[in-house]
């Protein structure tokens, strides 16, 4: 039940729900425009351990911290100062810190380094630059200053290479000399040093192979898998994403100033909340219906689609002024609503043609002297009517129209007077209402709103009873109970309340199950 109702204060309230969505997003648009565009350029980096066989737990910590000792790396001082002079840049170290974000991907060896700036070549040179500079900071982790090992067997391999080649040399120069035996003893030894040197080098040289790939496997611990380019967009602000945001958060805020709203000026939704305000019966709940409109303001329903279930409710409506008072009818029944625009003259005219339907002589009065209406319902002339009759009670007769329908007599409002509460306040009112009374079964008069005109309040005592039509969405329980109190006040019966322009699920009637 709880949330029923809170749909119907939504459902009534809105505007307020679409006005704020839409102040949300135009100020989250504006706002997005007036933000000047950051682009954001993002290089990936390999940053993987030297290993030699399996990986243990110690490997994976040791990964995570290297991998967070990058991170920090990338934002320090030095570092930092290093990109502004390679591209220099007008900017200081603080500030590009600022920009700058490097985070490891998990459960990956792959670095993020993300740069933030207004210009989009710069945001990608920084980027590049930083893994650049990390690459070589890597290297210089591993080698330091001192040379290599590889270099040392390189110098080692040179020296080799430089005697074999002169031994070389020298042996085939002892060779090609034909003096005799007196080179064969340097001969045999220096082919022997030449082996020597030989191995020497075959050994130095594998172990060259081996430091040359150990080497290569630290020089690439750190490598740019993914260079960093220039975007084409920005990256903020995100207009979609910030107008989704200013919608989401109008709708819940318009939500909310709903709710807000219906619990200031609590509005009449539903049968439940009517009964809740007033201590009058529910005659009846009129559903909402479109009119078919035969003249300038208004049409009658009954008068063609009797059958709908707005027509079965004005017919239970009927029956229901019919059964009051234990058998008791009224014979002059006021019709009148609290506010403007709750259609009771609506009600009015359709109530007069049930009450026909079912054999009742009925005269309506249409004694809303200021904005009068009934002669157009009813497709009658006006220029005699309620106005004139109170002057002169003989022209009664002469006041008095036939309608096409038959058992509904009308009497028009007449000239608008420019008195109508004085005109309205006469003795001879009171009479005209008897002497109407004793012409027929029952009569209706229509009257102003009773909390904007003072007109209903004088005539509510002279007749039987008041019927009091509140519209759905538009009455509050606020202004039913003072309308109810100034019918007290002045010694008027409230006979009932109906709802009008209700949901068909408010009627207590069946009738569309069985159409």
């Amino acid at each position: 039940m709880e949330i029923q109702r809170y749909l119907e204060i939504l459902e009534h309230q809105k505007w307020v729900v679409v006005l704020t969505t839409v102040v949300a997003v135009a100020i989250v648009g504006l706002g997005s425009c007036l933000i000047t565009p950051i682009y954001s350029a993002s290089t990936l980096v390999r940053v993987a351990q030297p290993r030699d066989g399996s990986i243990d737990y110690f490997d994976l910590d040791y990964s995570v911290r290297l991998m967070n000792t990058y991170a920090h790396v990338l934002r320090s001082r030095p570092f930092l100062e290093e990109v502004i002079r390679r591209l220099d840049l007008n900017i200081l170290s603080e500030d590009l810190a600022k920009s700058i974000k490097a985070e490891g991907l998990t459960d990956t060896e792959l670095l993020r380094i993300t740069v933030e700036s207004t210009n989009p070549r710069q945001a990608a040179d920084i980027a590049n630059t930083l893994a650049t500079l990390l690459i070589e900071q890597s290297r210089r982790v591993y080698f330091g200053q001192a040379k290599t090992a590889r270099e040392i067997l390189q110098e080692q391999l040179t020296l080799v290479e430089e005697n074999l080649t002169a031994d070389r040399a020298l042996l085939r120069s002892l060779l090609d000399d034909e003096s005799g035996q007196d080179q064969a003893g340097g001969v045999q030894n220096l082919n022997r040093r030449i082996q020597i040197q030989e191995q020497t080098y075959a050994t130095l040289l594998n172990e060259y192979d081996r430091a040359q790939v150990e080497e290569a496997m630290r020089a690439n611990s750190v490598s740019v898998v993914e260079p960093a380019i220039v975007p084409h967009a920005p990256s903020k602000p995100r207009m979609k994403l910030n107008i989704g945001l200013g919608a989401l958060v109008g709708l819940v805020g318009g939500a909310g100033l709903a709710f807000l709203f219906g619990s200031l000026a609590p509005v009449i939704h539903s049968v439940d909340d009517l009964e809740a305000v007033a201590e009058v019966p529910i005659l009846a709940s009129i559903p909402g219906f479109a009119l078919r409109r035969r003249s300038r303001h208004r049409a009658i329903l009954l008068n063609s689609d009797g059958r709908s279930p707005a027509g079965e409710a004005f017919r239970i409506l009927g029956s229901s002024i019919l059964s009051l008072a234990s058998g008791q009818l009224p014979k002059t029944l006021l019709i009148a609503s609290a506010e403007p625009g709750a259609g009771k003259s609506t009600v009015l005219a359709n109530l007069a043609i049930a009450m026909a339907q079912a054999g009742r002589q009925v005269i309506v009065v249409d004694s809303d002297l200021r904005a009068p209406c009934l002669h157009e319902v009813f497709d009658l002339d006006n220029e005699l009517g309620v106005s004139n009759v109170i002057l002169d009670l003989s022209g009664m007769d002469r006041a008095l129209q036939d309608t096409k329908i038959q058992g509904v007599r009308v009497l028009p409002s007449g000239p608008v007077p420019p008195n109508p509460a004085e005109l309205l306040g006469l003795s001879k009112m009171e009479e005209l209402i008897k002497r109407l009374a004793e012409d027929t079964d029952i009569v209706l008069l229509d009257s102003p709103p009773m909390l904007a005109i003072a007109d209903t309040a004088v005539l509510a005592p002279m007749v039987d009873g008041v019927l009091l039509v509140a519209a759905r969405h538009q009455a509050t329980g606020k202004c039913i109970q003072k309308a109810l109190r100034q019918l007290d006040m002045v010694g008027a019966k409230a006979l009932g309340l109906v709802l009008n322009k209700a949901k068909a699920s408010d009627g207590a009637y069946y009738y569309s199950r069985y159409r």
